[in-house]
């Protein structure tokens, strides 16, 4: 590592301007901060910081992928169309709950309050969550 990537802490104090810059420009790809000669933090750019938190989700999203590979049982796994009915049932399910069984044309007529833009203050904050499905 290039000896132009440490900054000791006492010089960033004292330009802080112009290593953030350097980050943000991207002449430096990380700033690794020194305190008495030993490394104790690094400086990224915000873009750097994102992509690295970007390719450490598909990592574990990876992980996860294989793990249940390992554990993937053909004889127990759902089709696209058993699925799909059973969100459908689920909805229906839960619309009959919410809104007393009648036929739901549309998210307004799901719940008065919700239509009239109060839901809140009548308190049907939890209907207009729960019928998310007709926004």
């Amino acid at each position: 590592m290039p000896a132009t990537d440490y900054l000791s802490a006492t010089a960033l104090a004292k330009k802080t301007a112009a290593a953030l810059d350097s980050l943000e420009q991207g002449d430096k790809d990380k700033l690794i901060i020194l305190k008495n000669n030993a490394p104790k933090a690094v400086l990224l750019s915000f873009e750097a910081y994102e992509a690295l938190e970007e390719e450490l989700e598909d990592l574990r999203l990876g992980a996860l992928a294989l793990a249940r590979l390992q554990t993937f049982a053909p004889e127990n796994a759902l089709s696209h169309e058993e699925m799909l009915k059973k969100s459908i049932n689920e909805l229906e399910s839960h619309l009959s709950s919410c809104c007393g069984g009648r036929p739901i044309p549309s998210r307004a007529s799901c719940c008065p309050a919700y239509s009239a833009g109060h839901r809140q203050k009548a308190g049907h904050r939890s209907c207009a969550v729960r019928c998310a499905a007709f926004r």
